[in-house]
């Protein structure tokens, strides 16, 4: 299981390694770790999309970048290993992760290599604790819907996000351009934004509402509050 060659075991020193039972509990163990926290983040940001581009978009390609990833770097190391330029399974049993190191040590542009090898690590990392406090925000507030408050991310992510109000306030912008409701927020700093979205002639106005016949209790609730600008009236909506 997980790819494992057990006939290579011999080099190590022992035969009988127990590696596929050891692994696969671990392996389940991380994958029902993942099961909330990874399906919520796919529900929330594949809002809009068919089942099918979520499934093409998160399996599909997502498997193929780990599948492509294992195969190219596990099989140059397995040649490394064979053919006695780097003694990958020494490393292993001393260093363990510094492996990786010495693998990529080998390869041309060494030093190039690393460098983009450091940065993509730095840039997983950081996603992946961004993704985990964006939900466990998002689920600790009464509003699930709604986007999760910038102190509580950080709080839960031991970190700050500056840049997580304007990306959620972007990101509602579009949503409220896409779906034909901008709503005008007094917290909603990209709502000129919104408008511009909205409005196909580009000149910065909101596009004109069709004319729907509006029942009075609708009418009254519509203009209740003077910051309701709607980019296309939909009665249902209100």
């Amino acid at each position: 299981m997980a790819t494992w060659t057990e006939p290579f075991a011999g080099l190590m020193g022992f035969l009988d390694t127990r590696f596929p039972q050891q692994w696969t509990v671990f392996y389940w163990g991380l994958v029902a770790r993942l099961f909330t926290g990874d399906g919520t983040f796919i529900a929330r940001i594949s809002r809009g999309r068919t089942i099918k581009e979520v499934v093409v978009g998160s399996l599909l390609f997502g498997s193929m970048g780990c599948f492509l990833f294992f195969m190219v770097l596990g099989n140059y190391a397995l040649y490394l290993q064979l053919t006695g330029t780097v003694d990958v399974i020494a490393i292993l049993g001393s260093g363990g992760p510094t492996a990786v190191y010495a693998v990529l040590q080998s390869l041309p542009l060494a030093n190039l290599v690393i460098l983009a090898f450091t940065l993509l690590a730095i840039i997983f990392t950081a996603t992946t604790f961004d993704s985990i406090s964006y939900i466990l925000a998002a689920v600790v507030q009464s509003d699930v819907t709604e986007e999760p408050i910038a102190m509580e991310q950080a709080v839960l992510g031991l970190r700050t996000f500056r840049h997580a109000d304007h990306t959620a306030a972007a990101r509602r912008a579009g949503d409220l351009a896409n779906s034909g409701d901008c709503r005008r927020h007094p917290a909603d700093r990209h709502f000129r934004a919104a408008r511009r979205l909205c409005n196909p002639r580009g000149d910065g106005r909101s596009a004109p509402a069709p004319r729907v016949p509006v029942p009075n209790h609708q009418y009254r609730r519509r203009h209740r509050h003077r910051s309701v600008v709607r980019c296309g009236y939909r009665p249902e909506a209100l």
